[in-house]
């Protein structure tokens, strides 16, 4: 539910470009490890925008939010959304669990993690 998360706006003088919400104590778990994170359920940017570094800004703008919590920071993508994966390797989040075929048949959920 949306209205549980905080959110980011990016904007170009008043119009909206971008968003990213996130679940500022969200507690990811998995076999071998249970932590609370800050974890970015959403990021989205208008189509004319793409390309000019706003999905990173956003993310810059969450890491100082985990600086002061000390907090890692988390999130999911699938396995063909490359420009969304690419960013996240640029801003070193690293691959920390992969759902094969999570997503559909050959379409795999994958979570990425940050220690700040």
């Amino acid at each position: 539910m949306l209205k549980e998360q905080s959110f980011l706006l990016a904007q170009d003088r008043e119009k909206v470009i971008g968003f990213m919400s996130f679940r500022p104590h969200y507690m990811y778990e998995d076999l071998n490890d249970r932590v609370e994170t800050i974890y970015v359920t959403t990021v989205i940017v208008d189509q004319k925008y793409r390309g000019q570094g706003i999905t990173t800004h956003l993310y810059t703008e969450i890491e100082e939010i985990t600086k002061q919590r000390k907090l890692p920071i988390m999130t999911r993508t699938w396995s063909t959304n490359d420009s969304h994966i690419r960013v996240l390797h640029n801003i070193r989040m690293q691959e920390v669990n992969r759902i094969k075929d999570g997503r559909g048949r050959g379409l795999d959920t994958v979570y990425y993690r940050k220690d700040v």
